[in-house]
């Protein structure tokens, strides 16, 4: 049986993959998994390992770590932090320093799978820090 941290360390190495893909998300995340940013935002694994390529694109260095894991159970909180220094522009704003933000997921397991995930990153102070 997978831990929980098992699962989230896997989760992740997404963000630091050379080559992120949904690939890299089987045997963490259930089939039908949904992934929901700001509202009207749902990804399933393949839409989301896409975004992360394009976050890496734009932020060659990027690192993310989990600072602190609140278990309730079968859902999970992650507190995170990114940290990396953008290529040029971070979403489409030229930038000329690097960043470091703090993330908030909370993840519903079930069947030792990933179910949903809802997150928030704090991209404001990044585009404050990088410009």
């Amino acid at each position: 049986m997978t831990t929980t941290t098992e699962l989230l360390t896997r989760y992740y190495a997404l963000f630091t993959a050379a080559n992120p893909s949904a690939e890299l998300l089987l045997g963490v995340t259930a089939p039908d998994w949904r992934n929901f940013g700001s509202p009207g935002e749902d990804a399933d694994a393949a839409a989301f390992a896409g975004n992360v390529a394009a976050l890496r694109a734009m932020v060659p260095d990027l690192k993310w770590e989990v600072t602190q894991i609140i278990d309730a159970g079968n859902t999970i909180t992650v507190i995170g932090q990114g940290s990396g220094t953008p290529a040029g522009s971070l979403f489409g704003t030229p930038t000329s320093g690097s960043f470091t933000i703090i993330s908030i997921d909370v993840h519903e397991i079930a069947d030792g799978l990933i179910q949903r995930t809802r997150h928030i990153e704090d991209w404001a102070s990044a585009l404050r820090q990088a410009v």
